[in-house]
């Protein structure tokens, strides 16, 4: 007797040529002892080849994984930079704006302090020059 088998190269025509194998050894629920060496010689390079191809799948989700995590990292980085970038350029205007007040005030209090040194000194003349009434105006 001759047995022919066709390698499957996809993972569910394993999956079912195994089945089919499975449900051909068993006898009332139980597998037969005497159908157990009946197995294809095949089954172990499948195995092979479906153990290999789930290494594969996991080593690209981890990989696929491990790329999303990286760019959620760079995204996060990116954010806490501009989130830095922004802090500096509000505490940049927010010192210009105090400067500012700053040299206002100055101004203010110097214009403040030339009026009354104008005040003094309007007073000091007007205190100085006698008011006579016998002094004709002309």
């Amino acid at each position: 007797m001759e047995l022919t088998v066709e390698i499957a190269t996809d993972t569910s025509a394993v999956m079912s040529l195994r089945s089919f194998t499975e449900k051909r050894n068993r006898t009332n629920g139980h597998v037969s002892p005497a159908r157990l060496s009946l197995k294809p010689m095949c089954t172990v390079d499948l195995d092979a080849e479906v153990k290999m191809d789930r290494l594969r799948l996991a080593r690209e989700r981890r990989e696929e994984r491990e790329r999303n995590q990286a760019m959620q990292e760079q995204a996060l980085r990116e954010r806490d930079e501009r989130a830095r970038q922004q802090y500096a350029r509000a505490l940049e205007e927010r010192s210009r704006r105090m400067q500012q007040q700053r040299q206002r005030a100055e101004l203010r209090r110097a214009a403040v302090e030339e009026n009354r040194r104008m005040r003094e000194e309007e007073e000091k003349v007007t205190k100085t020059v006698p008011l006579s009434p016998a002094l004709p105006y002309t």
